[in-house]
């Protein structure tokens, strides 16, 4: 993987905090290359250019939210990028998220919640990706 592997989970949610959450590892029918990738250090994160991987076992989607948390790059002022995958479709998608202020959050949030599965991205793997955002230091890029 072209990635740096970390020794914690740093900066996204822990699973004993969640209430009505899924997590990755539960779920049927996961692409090979996914499946691979949370068999390396499943307790750690990754980082590779601006993008922060979240550790393998801790991917986790609220049940009301289309798609699986992979990485988040942080744009400043409270905003942020999620790489999200969209098990329904297979899709994967650069998501904008976060704000400056309540609002702006409860905005970007709910457009989360109402994303149909499709992406200009389509399916790609998470190697892919890892590479991608390598390459191009990856901030601000999806913006």
């Amino acid at each position: 993987m072209n990635c740096t592997i970390h020794n914690t989970n740093k900066g996204f949610p822990k699973k004993t905090d969640m209430e009505d959450m899924i997590f990755l590892k539960d779920v049927d029918n996961i692409p090979q290359d996914i499946i691979n990738y949370m068999s390396i250090s499943p307790d750690c994160t990754r980082s590779s250019g601006a993008w922060h991987w979240c550790a393998p076992n801790e991917i986790s989607r609220h049940k009301t939210e289309p798609g699986f948390t992979f990485a988040s790059q942080y744009l400043g002022m409270g905003h942020l990028n999620m790489l999200v995958w969209i098990p329904k479709t297979g899709h994967w998608d650069v998501v904008h998220m976060g704000g400056a202020n309540g609002w702006e959050r409860e905005d970007t949030h709910t457009e989360w919640l109402s994303h149909n599965g499709l992406s200009e991205h389509g399916v790609r793997t998470v190697q892919h990706w890892m590479d991608e955002f390598t390459e191009h230091g990856g901030f601000n890029r999806w913006a």
